[in-house]
């Protein structure tokens, strides 16, 4: 290839990289800052750049440049034209008018869905998740799959990964959760979360968030920490990634370990590879990637005892007195109090899971036409009370609780429980390479980012996430590591 059109395709990719990281500022400014008379506004110039982007995505000038670099010897121009062509394959196989008349519903659907789920009333929202299931089922068909109808979604969160690799690693791990829960249940061990729950001052959580995200290795050079009704990771480009988090005066947990949960996304966005930048590969191998990065710091690593024990003078800074003098081992059980909800939002470590599990065999069963739209709210009851032993009481609290399906995110779930899985993977040869006993006691938590943006970070989309497992553990997806982490950890809090 020719200098010539070797810079002709870096200047479309760079162009379309402008064009994603406005957007991305949008939604920041969207979800922290912007008035409310502002937002419709806003929408119509997010409509517009998102226009300007696909017909990028979608010209006669992309597929020239990437037919041109899909056997180019430069690797990583080689795979940034295949990505290319991917999303332009998706963006083209479904007719412009059929998706933007999909668009402006699902723009419509969101609203309805956020006042059905106040008024708890299914019935309202039902004919426009008909409609967006029967869209979703003829978009699968226009992109194609070879086994499963509900693969073609799956392709665009978790690529590589079909629904029976998904089937048999959730099979295997199901059981264990229901008995896991089971048991704690009938144990007699006291775990009282509501010791933490005391007054603390919000100026002083978020001094201890960004104290601990310092320590983990987010750099605020790079980034910042606002707040929003739902915490989010906003990555702009690699020295712009933005975080935000909520704040519960008598609950500090929330804030905090949903921190370390957008600081876990932060440092993923933070440390893309330079050479990869402005390619569009430097972005997350998939959603499961992503949410890993994110668990292994909060569940894995800043909910581990050693954790707290080594940044004591952390929590002295400012914690209250009432949570200060609360000793160790107290102030780590705290932390994790099982007690399955409903709702998958308040829902603790162990059931969360299976919170995903439900969502993805509904949302699979939707898609390939098991069952309809008007059986979910039943469907839902039965399988909350199966996998978690409570029943939701109305249907704002069970099939309206998540927004996911009014805006057409279906194939996403199992990426949560997903994240979960490989961070586990993760998290094992993390110890096995770095001894994180060690790594705690002598607050070396810089070496894991680096470990990290070793085997990870750097790579972006070079690596599906099955490569990422393969390369970094020397196994496929595997619920052995996730299994162990859970029964070790609560075998000791609950006396199993």
């Amino acid at each position: 290839m020719s200098m010539q059109q070797k810079e002709i395709f870096l200047k479309h990719l760079n162009e379309m990289n402008h064009y994603k990281q406005a957007l991305e500022l949008m939604t920041w400014d969207r979800h922290t800052s912007i008035p409310n008379d502002g937002l419709q506004d806003r929408l119509e110039i997010v409509g517009f750049f998102t226009e300007k982007l696909h017909q990028l995505q979608t010209s006669d000038k992309m597929v020239n440049c990437f037919e041109q670099f899909l056997s180019s010897g430069d690797s990583i121009l080689q795979q940034a034209a295949q990505v290319c062509k991917t999303t332009y394959e998706q963006k083209t196989n479904i007719p412009k008018e059929e998706y933007k008349a999909y668009a402006m519903l699902c723009s419509e659907s969101e609203a309805v869905w956020h006042q059905a789920k106040q008024e708890d009333n299914f019935k309202l929202f039902e004919p426009f998740l008909e409609k967006i299931v029967s869209y979703k089922q003829r978009f699968a068909d226009y992109v194609g799959y070879e086994s499963h109808i509900y693969d073609a979604l799956l392709q665009e969160h978790e690529p590589g990964l079909e629904v029976k690799e998904i089937d048999e690693v959730f099979a295997d791990l199901r059981p264990m959760l229901i008995d896991l829960l089971q048991r704690i249940k009938n144990s007699e061990a006291v775990v009282d979360a509501n010791l933490l729950r005391v007054p603390f001052a919000i100026e002083k959580q978020k001094s201890m968030s960004l104290a601990l995200l310092e320590r983990i290795g987010y750099k605020l050079n790079k980034g910042r920490m606002d707040t929003s009704a739902h915490p989010y990771t906003f990555g702009i480009n690699p020295n712009d990634v933005r975080i935000s988090t909520y704040y519960d005066e008598n609950d500090f947990t929330r804030s905090v370990f949903s921190a370390m949960h957008e600081g876990g996304h932060g440092l993923y966005e933070q440390n893309f590879g330079t050479d990869i930048q402005h390619t569009l590969l430097a972005e997350a191998s998939s959603m499961g990637i992503h949410e890993s990065q994110s668990l292994l710091w909060e569940s894995f690593i800043s909910k581990n005892k050693l954790f707290w024990e080594s940044n004591r003078d952390v929590l002295k800074a400012y914690a209250p007195q009432e949570i200060q003098k609360l000793d160790l081992e107290t102030f780590y059980r705290s932390l994790h109090q099982v007690s399955p909800s409903p709702i998958r939002l308040e829902a603790d470590e162990v059931s969360y899971p299976l919170h995903i599990m439900i969502r993805y065999e509904l949302e699979k069963d939707l898609i390939s036409g098991k069952i309809k739209v008007s059986s979910l709210p039943e469907a839902w009851r039965e399988k909350s009370a199966a996998y978690l032993g409570v029943t939701p009481s109305n249907d704002t609290e069970g099939v309206l609780q998540d927004i996911h399906w009014s805006s057409g995110d279906f194939g996403y779930f199992p990426s949560y429980a997903l994240g979960y899985i490989y961070a586990a993977q993760l998290y094992e040869s993390i110890d096995g390479a770095l001894n994180m006993e060690q790594i705690y006691r002598d607050q070396n938590l810089h070496l894991v980012k680096e470990w990290l943006k070793e085997h990870i970070y750097q790579y972006g989309k070079r690596k599906t996430p099955l490569q990422l497992l393969k390369d970094t553990t020397g196994k496929g997806l595997q619920t052995d590591a996730y299994k162990t982490f859970l029964q070790d950890k609560y075998k000791g809090i609950y006396h199993l």
